[in-house]
């Protein structure tokens, strides 16, 4: 895949990211990746990849594709909470506020009975919650969200890391 973006090896033509992912995305399948986890890795990378794009239609369907495979993984893996987490922004950006709502305390329990999950990802649920409560006009809620997100960012990643900069 990454060969593909390569002017000699490739198609010989410039490739956007939104072209890699996309031919990331066809190429993915049990046959490529026979380890499931490392499948369930590589969805989250290009769905989350194809959302940076706002690629939504794309993304979608590459995140319901890794939390589907991702049921198969153990309880709470971290692959898995990520995979729903990323499910989580698609439905934000769709304007699915209340089911976020719902979703989303869900999967902040989830995230934090596991001792495995990615503070990063912790973070970014956070900074879900904050959004679809400000949305839904509960604005301490969405305070508090943000101010966690802020606190766990600061605490368990560096003041560089993206998370960090998105919860300021």
């Amino acid at each position: 895949i990454l060969l593909d973006a390569h002017s000699y090896w490739g198609s010989g033509k410039p490739r956007s990211a939104v072209d890699l992912l996309r031919n990331a995305k066809d190429r993915i399948s049990t046959k490529a990746l026979p380890d499931l986890a490392s499948r369930v890795e590589v969805l989250n990378i290009v769905g989350a990849g194809l959302l940076s794009q706002h690629q939504m239609r794309e993304a979608e369907a590459v995140i319901d594709r890794a939390v589907k495979d991702a049921r198969s993984l153990p309880e709470r893996h971290p692959l898995a909470l990520r995979a729903r987490m990323l499910k989580e922004w698609i439905r934000l950006y769709r304007g699915q506020i209340a089911q976020v709502r719902l979703e989303i305390n869900e999967l902040l329990r989830d995230m934090k009975l596991s001792p495995a999950t990615l503070p990063e990802d912790l973070a970014g649920a956070h900074r879900i919650r904050s959004a679809a409560a400000l949305e839904a006009g509960d604005t301490s809620v969405a305070e508090a969200a943000a101010l966690e997100a802020l606190r766990i960012a600061e605490r368990r990643l560096n003041p560089r890391h993206n998370q960090t900069v998105l919860a300021l």
